[in-house]
């Protein structure tokens, strides 16, 4: 059972930096026809440093790592050179 509570304590950090991508994914989503792609980026900045105020190093890392990935995914116009 402590086994349990301590993998719980250990992940929940985690999935809420995951959390905190998804919702600043979806609101960049939202308003990104209005915004530029650099103040789009500010918003995952201010969902990592909430991350790392909050949740700890390594789940900011993971928040910062994901936000990256998120923002190039979703938000970036890629063109074919």
């Amino acid at each position: 059972m402590r086994t349990r509570e301590i993998i719980g304590r250990e992940v929940v950090p985690y999935a809420a930096g995951i959390g905190l991508v998804l919702v600043t994914t979806l609101l960049g989503e939202l308003i990104k026809r209005r915004l530029e792609p650099t103040n789009l980026a500010m918003l995952y900045l201010l969902a990592v440093v909430i991350a790392a105020v909050r949740l700890g190093k390594g789940p900011a890392v993971a928040t910062a790592i994901l936000s990256v990935l998120a923002f190039d995914f979703f938000l970036v116009l890629h063109t074919e050179a």
